[in-house]
């Protein structure tokens, strides 16, 4: 008789995350909607809903899809805490021809080094966006140092 020698794998604590949290969190960081993600997939929303729910779990295709999706974005909002603008996954990015939603779509395999760099420069646009437009607010408002000024000041901003 051969010996039957058993392997025990320990699952790491990204294994233990549930389907769900996993989909929130794409849903968040690409700023995408249910209806995008059924897409994604290639699911319908009643699938989409049992997994959120936790009633189904995805086939391994689908669930590839979602666990790359889930990791990168995880992987790069801890470095910057923000989600991608939904105007940078809607539109092609400058020098592409799709935008980064009909890659998703279009792709089986989404772990290419060219769909990483798209997110990345999208979400890097995304940051210098809001900057953008914080810093743009800032110059608005102005302080008021005297009488005049805070009347100025305060018809200017009404």
């Amino acid at each position: 008789p051969i010996p039957y020698v058993y392997f025990i794998e320990e699952k790491s604590a990204i294994d233990t995350i549930p389907v769900f949290e996993k989909i929130q969190k794409v849903l968040n960081f690409y700023n995408l909607g249910k209806s995008h993600l059924c897409k994604i997939t290639g699911v319908s929303r009643t699938a989409l809903y049992a997994w959120l729910d936790g009633s189904s779990e995805p086939e391994a295709e689908n669930f590839s899809k979602i666990d790359f999706l889930y990791s990168y974005s995880k992987e790069l909002d801890f470095q910057v805490n923000m989600s991608i603008h939904h105007g940078f996954v809607d539109s092609a990015l400058p020098n592409e021809e799709k935008s980064l939603y009909q890659l998703f779509v279009d792709n089986k395999d989404l772990n290419t080094n060219h769909i990483k760099e798209l997110i990345k420069t999208a979400l890097y646009k995304s940051i210098s966006r809001s900057e953008n437009i914080a810093n743009g607010r800032k110059s608005e408002f102005t302080i008021a140092h005297s009488g005049a000024d805070k009347e100025l000041n305060l018809e200017v901003n009404l």
